[in-house]
């Protein structure tokens, strides 16, 4: 009787085991299967991030690009840099410093205080936080990433001091606004210089699958970075055009070192 008890448990258990085994499959930027060794070896650079998602039976780790350097093609250049300087009346021989909100909301639909959200691996969901102190933002659950949700107020007020602080740099770069979609934030009303990105023009150019961009730094001969998640370097230094040449260079070796490896 107990010899039968144990080989029992010994089976239950032999089963749950098999069942508890999760294939993990590794996936580039651009979602195409790549090895283990690869997936780590690229998660590790400065300029990529390695996210995982996971179910009962099966673990995806998938590449998202933090930042990426790169060279407009001589059409594009000319179309947007025509469109920049005749419809918005930009300076195209400055460095240009795009900010691009994807929505804009109505008042109404921004929350009534400044709160913290979290996103789960999959940034399918968030958690609102409340008086969550920012250096233990992440120790309670599995993070993806997190992000501030300000009020209303604070988002017209960041706009202006955004401005403001850009007058800095004037002598060498101009800063624009742009918006992906305007569900009824009142920007006239508010004299706030911000942009539609019609026919996505932007978003197309710049755009890579399953990532959105906040920030573009544009040179007027056409190469550029974009800032998709997170920044290597500080802001203040990387809007400089005299840092332009090193930190490109930077992810230029880490992209050498890349291929060295395929």
């Amino acid at each position: 009787m107990k010899s039968s008890k144990f080989f029992f448990i010994l089976f239950i258990s032999c089963i749950y085991f098999v069942s508890a085994q999760q294939d993990t499959l590794y996936f580039d930027e651009n979602e195409n299967r790549i090895s283990k060794e690869f997936f780590y070896e690229k998660s590790s650079l400065s300029f990529c991030k390695g996210v995982r998602y996971s179910t009962d039976s099966l673990v995806i780790e998938e590449i998202k690009i933090n930042y990426l350097y790169g060279e407009l093609e001589s059409v594009q250049r000319k179309s947007f840099f025509q469109l920049i300087s005749s419809r918005y009346n930009m300076d195209t021989t400055k460095t240009m410093v795009i900010h691009y909100t994807q929505i804009l909301k109505k008042k109404e639909d921004y929350p009534k205080y400044n709160a913290v959200y979290k996103y789960d691996s999959l940034e399918s969901k968030y958690i609102l936080l409340k008086n969550h102190p920012r250096f233990n933002l992440d120790q309670d659950l599995p993070v993806s990433k997190h992000m501030n949700a300000n009020i209303f107020k604070e988002v017209v007020n960041g706009y202006k001091k955004c401005e403001k602080y850009h007058e800095n740099f004037s002598d060498d770069i101009v800063v624009i606004h742009f918006y992906g979609e305007n569900r009824g934030f009142p920007i006239e009303k508010k004299r706030l210089q911000w942009y539609p990105d019609n026919n996505h023009f932007l978003k197309n150019i710049f755009k890579i699958p399953k990532s959105s961009f906040e920030i573009i730094i544009l040179q007027p001969n056409g190469e550029f970075y974009v800032q998709y998640r997170d920044m290597q370097h500080d802001y203040e230094d990387l809007i400089r055009p005299k840092n332009w040449d090193s930190y490109k260079r930077e992810f230029l070796n880490e992209i050498k070192s890349l291929n060295s490896i395929k």
